[in-house]
């Protein structure tokens, strides 16, 4: 399935990016050193997964200027890619806002608390639990697995308390009035919910015996290459029963709920270390939600009895026996979050596209319809995804726009898109100063007829079965020609005549060496390629100067 090798690729990006950090001997020392600030993840498997994604994904090191993620990164970053998905994503606080049924599955809706922003969970990632529960949230980062499912990378924490949400809920909100483009950090999560116990449900006892428990584990395997049951002992005495199941649940498309079920009676009788791992985390868990259920509460009549969040959470670090001061990375602090943490620079395309189509209802032609704003949302996560970052409306320009258009798959699709993005693109100019000023009288209008024709001429390639391997700018016109490895000038072959008369110097063409021929197989404007603008400005100045001289 698509989600579980997703995050199977993902999961092996991030083990690739902490092995060149342990290669380093500087990010070496780095990591050393914050891990000895972090005891719980020198011993606990799941405080352990927490560190990695905040070292590799938000902790700017001091030797390469920013986070490893963001300093190794492609420069050019794949649509889909394991890269692409892991650069989008996003830390929040989750709190279940509803759950549906699709394709036979359970999902959850889930609400960041702290940016507004909604995710689609699978329901599986419960362990067996409910998402009616209004004392649950869910803290960590979330990848998206395909067009509309998020899936957590393993630092997942869930976090139970009576009136933990309602508690969070309205101190994020005081907050983020305070600071309404702070961000949040996963060190400020972590300090807020160590002391939280986790979600999960205990498990049952079970009654049936090793045999029968074990000949069902092999029927679950069988949708699980390369686990057995030597591996998931050797799994259990390492991660323990949820670090198993997250791995199971990234690693393979298995029966969970099954799993849930036999691991754990499989444990109990199992002699060796991955029974008692189980056992001493069901035993505390009662213990530990009574003491936050009381620290809470101390908290709620601090609240009550008027006093400010500051010295409320003095008493919640009072009652938990932290020490004093832990809860002031809670709150965001204006001079340490002036500037943002984490991968993601700026609000994002949604926000703008929020704001442009609450502004078009004031207009006498009415909000845009669901087709336009599906156009949009498809847009804005697509230039992201390409730009490896979230983008600022000012920011905006053709090579975030063109790639979207371009991927139309025939004329009616392409007309769709211009139609859907004109609106927001004119706005974007006009509003926000967007550079694509010449864009909106040139390739954006609908009286251009160059990417009209283009798109024709991919499609038909396209349907001919032409590939490409390699991609090359146009050189001259008549006929079209590329510059061959030598330098010479070698002809293309492939294009519709119908195309030929649209092309011009500097507009890419996609395809491989035939012969010395370039075989066409695609073709993408000029304006498409990054710092082709700037190229172009460059080459207008030459000119002058040779006609000056």
């Amino acid at each position: 399935m698509l989600r579980s090798s997703l995050i199977a690729d993902i999961l092996e990006l991030m083990t690739e990016l902490e092995d060149r950090v342990h290669t380093d001997p500087r990010l070496e020392a780095e990591w050393m050193g914050e891990l000895e600030r972090d005891p719980a993840a020198l011993s606990q498997p799941q405080a352990h997964s927490r560190f990695r994604e905040w070292f590799l994904l938000e902790r700017d090191s001091e030797a390469l200027g920013s986070s490893p993620m963001l300093a190794w990164a492609p420069s050019e970053v794949v649509a889909d890619s394991a890269w692409a998905r892991l650069l989008d994503n996003f830390l929040g606080i989750f709190k279940v806002a509803g759950m549906r049924r699709s394709e036979g599955r359970e999902f959850l809706d889930v609400h960041d608390l702290w940016s507004g922003r909604l995710a689609h969970l699978p329901a599986d990632i419960l362990a067996g639990g409910t998402g009616e529960d209004g004392d649950l949230l869910f803290v960590g980062r979330l990848v998206l697995a395909d067009d509309e499912v998020h899936l957590p990378l393993p630092g997942l924490r869930l976090a139970h308390a009576p009136g933990l949400v309602d508690a969070v809920e309205s101190d994020l909100a005081l907050a983020r009035h305070h600071q309404p483009r702070a961000r949040l950090s996963q060190r400020e999560c972590d300090a807020l919910f160590a002391a939280i116990p986790n979600g999960d449900g205990a498990e049952l006892e079970s009654t049936e015996s090793m045999a029968e428990l074990l000949a069902e584990l092999d029927e679950v395997l069988m949708d699980a290459p390369g686990w057995d049951w030597d591996r998931i002992q050797d799994s259990l005495n390492q991660h323990g029963l949820t670090g198993t199941l997250d791995r199971l649940a990234f690693e393979t498309v298995a029966d969970l709920e099954s799993l849930r079920r036999i691991l754990p009676a499989l444990a109990s009788q199992t002699p060796g270390q991955a029974a008692p791992t189980v056992r001493q985390a069901d035993e505390s868990k009662s213990t530990e939600a009574s003491e936050a259920a009381q620290a809470l509460d101390v908290y709620d009549l601090a609240r009550a009895q008027g006093l400010s969040v500051e010295q409320a959470f003095r008493k919640l670090e009072e009652a938990l026996g932290l020490e004093p001061g832990t809860s002031e990375e809670v709150l965001p602090d204006q001079l340490r979050d002036t500037l943002p943490v984490g991968p993601e620079q700026v609000s994002g395309l949604d926000a703008w596209i929020e704001t442009y189509l609450w502004e078009q209802h004031a207009e006498p032609s009415g909000a845009p319809g669901p087709e336009i704003e599906a156009v949009l949302r498809a847009f804005a996560k697509q230039a992201q995804t390409a730009a490896g970052k979230s983008i600022d409306a000012q920011e905006l320009s053709s090579v975030h726009v063109l790639p979207y258009l371009m991927a139309a798959q025939d004329a009616t699709d392409f007309q769709a898109r211009r139609t859907g993005l004109l609106g927001f693109l004119v706005w974007a100019t006009q509003e926000q100063g967007a550079a694509l000023g010449e864009a909106l009288s040139d390739w954006a209008c609908d009286v251009d007829q160059l990417l009209p024709a283009m798109i024709e001429a991919n499609r038909v390639m396209r349907s001919a079965g032409a590939d490409w391997r390699s991609r090359q700018v146009l050189h001259e016109l008549n006929p079209p020609s590329v510059l061959a490895e030598g330098g010479e000038i070698a002809p293309v072959t492939g294009l519709p005549s119908e195309v030929e008369p649209s092309l011009r110097i500097g507009d890419l063409v996609l395809g491989a060496w035939r012969e010395g021929r370039f075989q066409a197989a695609a073709l993408v404007p000029k304006e498409a390629i990054p710092h082709a603008a700037e190229n172009q400005g460059e080459a207008a100045e030459q000119d002058h100067s040779d006609d000056e001289s």
